[in-house]
């Protein structure tokens, strides 16, 4: 149902009860086992259950066996360490151990599954990728993409300064996207776009940072995303004003996080509102991206089960 794919797909809830860290079903998807939130611990809410969502595990998740493709920045580089601590054959690999910090990635997921991360900083980066990608892919190939993870924001905002050029280049990227749905066809790949992060303006230290890279001004680059035409999935019933990518709000799971904190009137709670945007002010504690990956796979699971 759109209302489940929509707005249904997004909610969670964040908690500070530790008793919830128990090995059932009803489990937090993420958090119960880091550290570094202090103890925030996300679910998917009583909306998504209704849905069917639940959580994925390392011993069962949707990336398993699938081709997955994460092309962004860095935020979209800690998705795909959130990938790969559900579904890699190595459970080292999510630990990106390597003196190149903007690189590409390629890891093996169980089950023969593949991942892998091209590094897109710019939103134009991430259409021209998947130009290099998606063009170079046979047009009868039985085995292409699946799983479709993008994202780009930060560096537009701190380096272009333009949120009419990001919106010139997003919707280039929607008009990519419509192309390669038309040359697949019944290749259904599932495609998501992280929306951009909320940013913690007073831990910012680069004078650049501090002045193009604000919440506020971050904020304008997500809007102008999400209110590219026939871009992001909507949740509408009018096929005409709505995408096919569906959007992840990691913003919104850090502002989540740091509700909770809020909620427990102790010592942690500053430092785990800290924690929960980031000691840098831009990325969040990997708890937040392992909901991401939650979100993320919950919504492949339903797609697989809507096309069957």
């Amino acid at each position: 149902p759109a209302s489940c794919l929509g707005a249904g797909l997004r909610e969670g809830t964040w908690t500070r009860d530790a008793s919830a860290c128990v090995e059932d079903r009803d489990a937090p998807a993420a958090g119960c086992d880091d550290r570094e939130t202090l103890g925030a611990f996300w679910s998917f809410d009583a909306t998504a259950a209704r849905c069917g969502a639940r959580a994925q595990t390392r011993d069962a998740n949707a990336f398993a066996g699938r081709r997955v493709l994460v092309v962004g920045d860095s935020i979209a580089r800690h998705v795909y360490a959130s990938v790969l601590r559900l579904a890699a054959l190595d459970p080292e690999a999510q630990l990106l151990n390597s003196q190149e910090k903007h690189r590409d990635w390629t890891h093996a997921l169980v089950d023969g599954g593949v991942a892998t991360f091209r590094w897109a900083p710019f939103a134009r980066n991430v259409t021209a990728t998947l130009g290099d990608v998606f063009d170079s892919v046979p047009h009868d190939s039985k085995r292409t993409w699946e799983v479709v993870i993008l994202g780009a924001a930060l560096w537009d905002a701190l380096h272009v300064r333009s949120v009419e050029t990001y919106a010139r280049d997003v919707r280039a990227l929607a008009a990519k996207l419509a192309a390669i749905r038309v040359k697949e066809r019944k290749k259904s790949a599932s495609f998501f776009w992280l929306d951009a992060p909320r940013v913690r303006d007073d831990a910012l230290i680069d004078p650049a940072k501090r002045t193009h890279m604000t919440d506020a001004k971050v904020a304008a680059y997500g809007d102008a995303a999400r209110n590219t035409p026939g871009f992001l999935f909507e949740g509408k019933n009018d096929d005409e004003h709505r995408g096919r990518v569906l959007p992840v709000d990691v913003g919104a799971l850090a502002a989540g996080c740091a509700k909770a904190a809020g909620e427990d009137e102790n010592d942690e709670s500053d430092a785990l509102k800290e924690k929960c945007f980031g000691e840098d002010g831009v990325h969040a504690a990997r708890a937040v991206y392992d909901a991401a990956a939650q979100v993320i796979a919950d919504a492949v699971v339903r797609e697989t089960n809507d096309s069957t």
